[in-house]
């Protein structure tokens, strides 16, 4: 059995968890928790910031959205950390 982690301040999200978050502003209306992955994107939109936010190379960034190396895994440890009771919707 897994060991259960805290959740941050937001009462949804687990600490140390960096693929499952909760999202903030308009987003978190549809849902209390978001997963992200993938790295990257095909688009190349000109005026995407991403890149910058993530401290990748353009080329690399633009060569299309891959998996996370160790995302499923990591996902899967962390949905079954949830500690029960946990809410279903934040308000």
């Amino acid at each position: 059995m897994t060991k259960q982690k805290e959740l941050n301040p937001d009462g949804v999200s687990l600490m140390g968890c960096t693929y499952i978050y909760a999202p903030r502003g308009q987003a978190g209306e549809y849902a209390p928790l978001a997963t992200n992955p993938y790295r990257g994107c095909g688009h190349a939109c000109a005026y995407c910031y991403v890149p910058l936010v993530l401290k990748m190379k353009r080329p690399d960034f633009d060569a299309g959205a891959f998996p996370r190396p160790t995302s499923s895994r990591t996902c899967a440890i962390s949905i079954y950390s949830v500690p029960s009771g946990m809410p279903t919707r934040r308000r």
